[in-house]
């Protein structure tokens, strides 16, 4: 595991997400259950946290680019997820961008 310095984390961001995910859990999972390749009970609870902390932030968190959420979800996955989980995240998020941020995806381009 990385050496995490917890003194950089933005606490009151963090607590926001810990009260708003699973109030949203249901509305999250339906942002990136289209994409996924199995059923939703089959994906491995550091996968789906990390799929639903990111679906998150590119629904609500629009102030944070979507790249940025997609590299920090990828790092995330890379660091606790299974091996090459980080391929599989990366590869749903992507599409969920494509959907919830087109906008910005084609500003960008």
């Amino acid at each position: 595991m990385k050496n995490m310095n917890i003194k950089k984390t933005d606490t009151e961001y963090f607590q926001t997400l810990l009260r708003a995910i699973p109030m949203q859990a249901t509305k999250l999972d339906a942002l990136f259950t289209p994409f996924l390749d199995r059923a939703i009970d089959d994906i491995g609870p550091i996968e789906l946290s990390i799929l639903r902390i990111a679906s998150y932030e590119l629904q609500y968190g629009i102030e944070i680019p979507y790249r940025v959420i997609i590299n920090e979800a990828i790092e995330l996955a890379k660091t606790f997820g299974p091996e090459e989980s980080y391929k599989y995240i990366n590869s749903i998020l992507d599409k969920v961008a494509e959907k919830s941020r087109s906008i910005e995806i084609n500003i960008s381009q």
